[in-house]
């Protein structure tokens, strides 16, 4: 899972690399998968605050599909910084489900420094009960004080990082790898991320969606109010089995 590129959006699923599963034989098919990362959700924009040091919102719990085993569906929320490397500098926290790790659905953190030193998403925990439709977690990321970021799941720091850059903007996204992947989410079990908030200037400020939503995948979609989205895949009217 990283980020969007030009205005940001992390790729979580870059990283069959971080599961070393990019040997001389499935490089180009590692390289492909990095570059075509597709997007459902939202960012924020420097006319709200320039001074990101946080993001955090409540995600429903899904068991999505993927295609193969370098594939995979996530859902997240994000500090970026486009500045740096070929998909920027990140800190990123959230659920997915991938093929390079079992076939569960699993809590996890990724971080990427000014250096373009990323070992891809790293395993906090398996999600409970994911296919409890309506369940959700807090996920947050924030700079605190001593010079390090925090990744918490409902409020509790499960990993720190230090850091060497700033954040241009806050993310709040699912993403898939390949459009054959589904988007988190399906026609009658929406994704929903709500009570979506950055942090600046020692303040959350609450964030709407209007005006603020992406979308680059080829099956899924989006609907939000003034206070919250939701996202699915329009090919599935159910979960994926675990």
């Amino acid at each position: 899972m990283r980020g969007r590129r030009g205005t940001g959006r992390g790729h979580f699923i870059r990283y069959a690399l971080a599961a070393g599963m990019c040997t001389a034989v499935v490089t180009l098919m590692c390289g492909a998968a990095s570059a075509a990362n597709l997007f459902d959700g939202m960012e924020s924009r420097a006319d709200v605050h320039n001074d990101y040091r946080g993001a955090r919102a409540h995600l429903f719990r899904y068991v999505p599909r993927y295609t193969s085993g370098l594939h995979g569906s996530s859902a997240w929320v994000m500090l970026h910084d486009v500045a740096y490397g070929s998909y920027g500098a990140l800190a990123q926290v959230g659920w997915a489900r991938a093929g390079w790790w079992d076939d569960g659905v699993y809590y996890f953190y990724e971080y990427a420094d000014a250096g373009g030193h990323d070992p891809g998403p790293q395993i906090i925990g398996a999600v409970p009960n994911p296919l409890d439709y309506g369940t959700e977690d807090l996920f947050t990321v924030q700079y605190v004080s001593g010079g390090h970021i925090e990744y918490r799941i409902n409020g509790v720091t499960r990993h720190t990082s230090g850091y060497n850059w700033t954040p241009s903007q806050a993310q709040w996204y699912g993403e898939i790898i390949v459009a054959s992947d589904q988007t988190p989410g399906d026609t009658n079990h929406k994704v929903v991320f709500e009570d979506i908030k950055e942090y600046s200037s020692d303040t959350w400020y609450r964030l709407s969606p209007v005006g603020r939503m992406h979308n680059s995948t080829t099956y899924g979609t989006y609907s939000n109010t003034s206070s919250d989205f939701r996202i699915w895949d329009t090919r599935y009217s159910s979960e994926g089995g675990l």
